[in-house]
């Protein structure tokens, strides 16, 4: 009879189910895995979701928090420089339209998708924590001096 094996996964979710309030940071330390990892796991147990969601100082920092790791690091390995993103999507777009769509409003611009889809699913935390990032974008574009 062959035993099942407990996965990282499983792992992240019998922490966070006996440590409803801990970070992302807290999970991945204690199972072994990256941040981002340990958050879209533990971001979709509704239970946890629940016990997270009530106010809670600790939950919102983990969302800043989750969004500063994404957008420092994850992100920019990924898809290279986000100025440099935002201004390619911009001529694509501005092409697309016919007009001009000036590159520091792309952020914004992605803000409003991820608040379009709050609407269809208030619970994806990972809306949140994307308009968190798109948010920071914009005024690292927009700040003056």
């Amino acid at each position: 009879m062959s035993r099942k094996k407990v996965t990282k996964r499983d792992k992240a979710i019998a922490y966070k189910t006996k440590n409803p309030n801990a970070t992302s940071k807290e999970v991945a330390k204690a199972v072994g895995c990256t941040v981002q990892y340990a958050h879209s796991v533990v971001a979709n147990i509704k239970d946890v979701k629940e016990v997270a969601t009530k106010k809670s100082p600790r939950f919102r920092s983990e969302v800043l928090f989750t969004a500063e790791q994404i957008v420092s690091q994850d992100r920019e390995k990924e898809h290279g420089d986000a100025s440099a993103n935002f201004k390619t999507i911009s001529g694509l777009w501005s092409s697309y339209l016919g007009y001009y769509i000036p590159a520091e409003y792309i952020p914004v611009m992605l803000m409003l998708l991820k608040v379009a889809r709050t609407r269809e699913n208030p619970s994806n935390i990972d809306n949140y924590v994307d308009m968190c990032g798109y948010a920071s974008l914009a005024a690292e574009g927009n700040k003056k001096g």
